[in-house]
């Protein structure tokens, strides 16, 4: 795929609208959106990634899907990176009569592991979770239906659990149960999640996100079910993998978990029904520095513009809520059901776009300068330095841009985590390393035919392909930046000033110096 893509566009074009945000957006695609024109105009409508949700459909339809993708990638030249999204050990209700189980307030009802509810005085609800009783205990809450239907475990007797209704309301075949009080034990990586990590890891799949994190090992493992079914297929390397935090286990492991993972999703569907919902706010601006400390990227995902599944205008309150996201700092935020089964997905995205855009002035206006993350801080990155400086340079200089060789991707991810106010452009021949670059705030990919075989090569090279695509004019001020060496004997890390247009090679003295 990747040669025809090189031998047809020798570069990839940026989205060639100019409203275009730094913040990323990730498009959950469903029959609302599945098709090639759909893709197309989500693309250039702004999105970066596209999510395969595993828990609805066949890997068989998903796999027609990725293909429509990918031909969308082929004939536009626009790197797009997808997300498959594993189900995870989803709870849910039985076999419920047609009509549903009606449950007042106050009435006892039975709980127990199957697969067919009974009705009667005291209905037994049945549980696909095999553990529901062991894991639960009197005091414990169970939520159905995201809370809509309220329990309170009173005993366990005889393999099932006695519960009390607290809040009533009509029980029907396959909604879910959340056990908030109980530290749920049923394996975070069933049958079901190994089927779609194979299917990721031998496909054309950038990333997956693993449902429902408890503890950094459930990340291990997965990476290492990726890494051999990805070897299998004779790919060039597993998906990363980007942990779902969904359940209060997640949240009192939260450091170890993102130090384990290569990027983190508040999912705060889930987080809602297992937590306090008045609780969710804070603990996403919680799990975002604690990513950002550790220099992980990040998704805000669920009901972010719910209400335009019906409408093409939003809240409010959804407005703000894209934007208090990104004023927290976010690589990216989410569309779920508003683009899968939506009567409006590109309506939907050009107005997150646009709210983006909003946000990102603001921060540009009034944000701090960016500190290090910890962690580099404390690793004492030389590469992470550079990025730091470029961060510092570009705000006092006035760059319109910022361009990095990025041959990995690593320097680009460095770049991104300094909250640069204008774009910055990751140069590659590894189109596998670009496409993982789309969740990075901020970051474009150009993929070119042959690395450059110096410094100056690399700037001379880049300024004639940004003039070409209209992304600089001259006369424009762009920082070029390499974290990777170029050839035997050439430095590591390098920054260097340029003005477009420029021919006498370079602006200031000093130009293209290794750091260090």
């Amino acid at each position: 795929m990747s040669e025809a893509l090189r031998r047809e566009r020798p570069i990839f074009r940026e989205r060639p609208i100019g409203d275009r945000s730094l913040t990323r957006i990730v498009a959950t695609l469903g029959p609302a959106s599945s098709s090639l024109a759909v893709i197309d105009a989500l693309i250039r409508a702004g999105v970066s990634i596209f999510r395969l949700n595993l828990s609805h459909g066949s890997l068989e339809q998903h796999g027609k899907t990725l293909a429509a993708i990918r031909s969308v990638e082929a004939s536009t030249g626009l790197i797009t990176a997808v997300l498959a999204d594993l189900p995870g050990p989803k709870i849910r209700v039985g076999q419920a009569p047609v009509e549903g189980i009606d449950l007042r307030v106050g009435q006892l009802v039975r709980i127990a592991p199957g697969t067919v509810c009974v009705l009667g005085a005291e209905p037994l609800l049945a549980c696909t979770y095999a553990g529901v009783v062991e894991d639960a205990a009197p005091g414990h809450r169970v939520l159905i239906d995201d809370g809509a239907i309220r329990l309170l475990v009173t005993d366990q007797r005889d393999g099932e659990l006695l519960c009390t209704t607290m809040t009533g309301g009509t029980v029907r075949t396959g909604k879910g149960i959340n056990l908030p009080d109980s530290r749920v034990r049923a394996d975070p990586i069933t049958a079901r999640d190994l089927e779609g990590a194979a299917f990721a890891a031998s496909q054309d799949i950038d990333f997956v996100g693993m449902s429902f994190v408890q503890d950094p090992v459930d990340i291990r493992r997965m990476r290492d079910v990726l890494a051999s079914a990805s070897a299998a297929a004779g790919r060039p390397g597993p998906p990363q993998i980007v942990a779902k935090i969904e359940r209060p286990q997640a949240i009192e492991r939260i450091g170890e978990i993102v130090l384990a993972a290569d990027a983190i999703m508040v999912a705060r569907g889930d987080l809602g029904v297992e937590m306090d919902l008045a609780k969710v706010p804070v603990l996403q601006k919680r799990v975002l520095a604690t990513a950002r400390a550790a220099g992980k990227p990040t998704i805000v995902a669920t009901q972010m513009l719910q209400s335009m599944v019906d409408v093409p205008v939003p809240t409010r309150a959804e407005v703000s809520d894209v934007a208090n996201a990104i004023l927290d700092g976010c690589d990216a935020v989410m569309l779920s059901g508003e683009t899968a089964v939506g009567k409006w997905p590109i309506v939907t995205v050009e107005t997150m776009v646009r709210i983006a855009r909003e946000a990102e002035a603001h921060l540009s206006e009034t944000a701090a300068p960016t500190a290090p993350p910890e962690r580099l801080v404390r690793e004492r990155d030389r590469v992470a330095a550079i990025a730091h400086g470029a961060s510092r340079a570009a705000r006092d200089l006035g760059v319109v841009r910022v361009v990095a060789w990025s041959q990995t991707g690593v320097t680009a991810l460095l770049l991104s985590r300094y909250g640069f106010s204008v774009p910055v452009t990751a140069a590659s021949t590894d189109l596998l390393a670009l496409r993982r670059t789309r969740i990075l705030r901020g970051v474009e990919p150009i993929l070119v035919e042959t690395p450059p075989a110096s410094f100056l090569d690399f700037i001379s090279e880049l300024e004639r392909q940004l003039l070409d695509h209209a992304l600089v004019k001259a006369g424009d001020l762009v920082l070029l930046v390499s974290g990777e060496r170029f050839g035997v004997g050439s430095p590591s890390a390098m920054i260097a000033l340029r003005e477009i247009g420029d021919l006498s090679g370079g602006s200031g003295e000093g130009q293209g110096r290794p750091e260090g």
